[in-house]
């Protein structure tokens, strides 16, 4: 329920839409359900308030949400209908997805097992879509999950979402600042270590905050606590969750993912949703997951690798390094092609070695540089691998 003052606030109309009900209110705006009188159906508007209405920063980040929710179509992603403007109102017309928040969900205990997963499998696949387009949520948690009868879950809120770096509609470092604890980025207890302290960030904080929807869904109590948002920063910074407060009965790849997903080092983490949709995949059909050596702290097999120790530091590149890493995880073969000198082998050796702790099952350098006949290079990647010919 709504103060008396906020109550005060809600108008009647907007535009041409009448207003039910209010559904939420947060820093990027108000929801209300509404009427559209024309078509006879409910939907929801999510309106930027007046007072911040004049403020041309606000406004690009509002029209960018749009622009985000417009350019993915998933059925576990919220459906935008347009963005309108009206008198002093700036608001999203949006799909209305009846029923109650996952945190509303949790707020009555843990889910079971198989309720867990299949609802963090529809997230998973909402996130992999998302990141598909080069979108990152950075502030996906349990209030941002929307629970309609099946259950089917919709993905809401992609009010912080960043856009991959080189995009023109990248998020800039005002865009980061929230409330008087400076650079943060998301929500302290579900914001992946590496947005608390303000560095750049990639897919994988969405796994990070995957990690700690899932936990809470299965345990009920969320994977880093505290009484403050200071107190919850401190946690998710250097405590670990409570691995004891997982059911006794949680499958073993199940907390191995949970681990996973959870490490505090990006490069360390599950390397995308599509692997973790993977699991989730496979857990749910009773099939045998990969079994990462995870968490540290534990004799862990070397890597195969033929990539020669780097012995010079490797500045730079950071955006390239990231794409191919991620063009890896998609495709696991990937040619790197330029002129001499441009540092290509230099570049995928610094890559190699990043990817050695999340390729548990081998990283090949393959040279091309003296192969003359493009015949020869399936030839080249057979070495490379150690692959001989079967002997009929």
């Amino acid at each position: 329920m709504g103060s008396p003052s906020i109550e005060a606030e809600r108008p009647e109309a907007i535009g041409p839409y009448s207003i039910v009900r209010e559904l939420g209110r947060g820093g990027m705006g108000v929801v209300y359900l509404a009427k559209d009188a024309k078509l006879e159906r409910q939907l929801a508007l999510k309106v930027l308030p007046r007072r911040v209405a004049r403020d041309p920063e606000r406004v690009r980040r509002f029209e960018q949400e749009a622009r985000i929710l417009a350019a993915i179509e998933h059925p576990n992603i919220a459906t935008i209908y347009s963005l309108e403007e009206s008198e002093d109102y700036h608001f999203l017309t949006m799909e209305y997805v009846s029923g109650e928040t996952l945190a509303e969900r949790i707020s009555r205990g843990p889910l079971p097992l198989e309720s867990a997963l299949c609802i963090g499998q529809q997230v998973a696949n909402a996130l992999e879509a998302a990141h598909r387009q080069g979108m990152i949520h950075c502030d996906l948690k349990p209030a941002n999950v929307m629970l309609s009868p099946g259950p089917r879950a919709k993905v809401l809120d992609f009010g912080l979402a960043k856009v991959r770096e080189g995009d023109s509609q990248a998020t800039t470092d005002s865009e980061t600042r929230s409330g008087s604890l400076g650079p943060i980025l998301g929500t302290p207890g579900y914001a992946s270590p590496e947005q608390l302290r303000g560095n750049d960030v990639d897919h994988r904080t969405d796994v990070w905050a995957f990690g700690c929807v899932l936990y809470e869904s299965l345990t009920g109590q969320p994977a880093f606590s505290g009484d403050t948002p200071a107190d919850r920063i401190a946690a998710s910074l250097v405590r670990a969750p409570d691995w004891k407060a997982l059911d006794r009965t949680t499958p073993e790849p199940l907390r191995n993912l949970l681990m996973r997903c959870l490490e505090t080092v990006p490069v360390r983490r599950i390397g995308s949703m599509a692997r973790v949709r993977g699991q989730i995949d496979d857990i749910l059909a009773g099939r045998p997951c990969w079994n990462p050596p995870t968490p540290v702290k534990r004799e862990v097999v070397p890597t195969p690798h033929n990539l020669p120790l780097q012995l010079a530091s490797f500045v730079g590149r950071e955006r390239e390094k990231r794409d191919i890493a991620e063009a890896l995880r998609q495709h696991r073969l990937v040619t790197l092609t330029g002129p001499g000198g441009s540092g290509k082998t230099r570049l995928a050796l610094e890559i190699g070695h990043e990817l050695l702790v999340e390729y548990h099952d081998g990283v090949r350098l393959v040279s091309l540089a003296n192969v003359r006949d493009e015949t020869q290079v399936a030839l080249a990647v057979a070495t490379a691998l150690e692959l001989q010919e079967e002997q009929h």
